[in-house]
């Protein structure tokens, strides 16, 4: 037979381990990223990001879908403020991407245009390596400077 208070142990470990496992999820509930198809054939619809001082949602589509490896393609991004927010004046837009594992990021410099309110042209984006990468939006407006982060999975 086994020592009850092995037992017990065991018993404490799964449900602390249990409890931390749901802590973290329910952490990131207040910003999940849903992914949906565009209507538009060729676009996939990443939308619900949050930005890091919560003024703006933004969310972004790529043409095409899915993302090309090692091959420029464009986006469009959405900035818009959150209800309720009046965080002032968009500035400027900036996008960039990282992969983490690698501590490196696109080795092209994409260019943001202005559409028209709230709503910007990237051209240039390249992901030259399959895997994990963070695109990063960044909101200029006023003195400060937001981010929005997607995780972007390249096969």
């Amino acid at each position: 037979m086994s020592n009850p208070m092995i037992r017990r142990l065991s018993s404490l470990t799964y449900h602390c381990i249990a409890m931390v496992a749901a802590a973290l999820l329910l952490q990131g509930c207040g910003d999940v990223e849903s992914a949906e198809a565009d209507p538009r054939e060729g676009l996939y619809l990443k939308q619900n990001r949050t930005s890091s001082n919560r003024n703006f949602l933004v969310s972004y589509r790529t043409r095409p879908h899915p993302l090309p490896l090692n091959q420029r393609f464009a986006m469009e991004i959405e900035v818009a403020p959150r209800p309720g927010r009046q965080p002032g004046q968009v500035r400027a837009v900036s996008v960039h991407a990282q992969m983490p594992a690698h501590n490196h990021g696109m080795y092209v410099r994409p260019k943001v245009l202005s559409q028209s309110d709230g709503l910007y042209r990237v051209e240039g984006m390249l992901f030259h390596m399959a895997g994990h990468w963070k695109l990063n939006v960044d909101i200029e407006h006023g003195p400060f400077v937001e981010r929005a982060v997607f995780d972007v999975f390249l096969e």
